[in-house]
């Protein structure tokens, strides 16, 4: 026998193919299969988390609206501010709505001429538009702050208001509703005037002790 002996084998070309995928193919799919596991736990677990970043986020916005309204809520509530709104609907008693339509006509049609600059500057110096200035400036999130009485005219403001009259407004009519007052949450707008996206939130003005509305404020 040689000093070194060598082992050859012959394996049939067809049998080694055969051989060959047995062996290689499964070993193949049971690493597709665990990549594939992988990839879904790996996309279980970076939706688990945006999933629980987008809850953090609705919670906190939800939490942020929900102080807004008791905010915006709680300077309804000061009498100054139910004094304007009671003292507008006062100066409409005795008259009929043809007389009062006519009448909101004329302010709607003086409000941003020079005409109307008396009428603009009574109701920014009386004692709630000087209140709720001070709100404005104690919170800049305020961007303006508007009240009116019962019929939409505006009976005190932050600011001058585009309209004297705004009970054709959506937002008025959302917080009117119909008489019995709501609380009202608009999506994101955009302030013109100072350039900022906003919510605006409205609360209907109630007179005190009873669950009578009086008026309406949004902010």
């Amino acid at each position: 026998m040689p000093a070194q002996e060598r082992l050859i084998l012959h394996i049939p070309l067809k049998k080694l193919l055969i051989g060959l995928a047995l062996t290689v193919c499964p070993i193949c799919i049971l690493g597709l299969y665990s990549l594939s596991q992988s990839h879904r736990s790996l996309q279980r677990t970076v939706g688990n988390q945006f999933k629980t970043m987008a809850d953090n986020v609705a919670a906190a916005t939800s939490q942020f609206i929900n102080d807004r309204v008791i905010q915006v809520g709680a300077i309804a509530a000061l009498p100054e501010i139910a004094e304007a709104a009671a003292a507008g609907n006062r100066s409409h008693e005795g008259q009929s709505e043809e007389a009062l339509k006519a009448k909101f006509d004329r302010m709607e049609k003086l409000w941003n001429t020079p005409g109307g600059e008396a009428l603009v500057n009574q109701i920014l110096s009386n004692k709630a538009s000087r209140l709720l200035r001070r709100q404005r400036e104690l919170d800049p999130r305020l961007l303006r702050i508007t009240v009116t009485d019962a019929k939409g005219a505006v009976v005190a403001a932050s600011h001058k208001t585009l309209d004297y009259y705004q009970a054709d407004e959506e937002y008025w009519n959302n917080i009117y509703a119909q008489g019995r007052g709501a609380v009202s949450v608009t999506d994101i707008l955009f302030d013109e005037a100072t350039h900022s996206n906003y919510i605006g939130v409205g609360v209907p003005v109630m007179e005190e002790g009873t669950s009578r509305l009086i008026g309406t404020l949004d902010a």
